[in-house]
């Protein structure tokens, strides 16, 4: 049986953060299209996989190690 799960969440903030992409220090006021991150989980019963979709120009790597920590302690199982 191929189990299938799918989430959707808004990670913007509220506060002020660097733009990348110019020469030149640039700060937010907000955000017109908030940046969702989705999630897509599908399991068969022996193998599973997790694919993971956001909008950003770069991820740092600290927040990488968070995220495998916590699929970690949810999923012990899961490679």
């Amino acid at each position: 049986m191929l189990k299938i799960g799918w989430a959707s969440a808004d990670v913007s903030t509220s506060e002020p953060v660097g733009i990348m992409g110019q020469a030149y220090e640039r700060i937010s006021k907000g955000s017109m299209d908030p940046p969702p991150v989705t999630a897509l989980y599908l399991e068969d019963g022996g193998d599973c996989v997790l694919f993971l979709s956001g909008d950003f120009t770069s991820i740092q790597s600290s927040l990488l190690l968070e995220i495998k920590a916590a699929v970690e302690k949810k999923l012990p199982e899961f490679d």
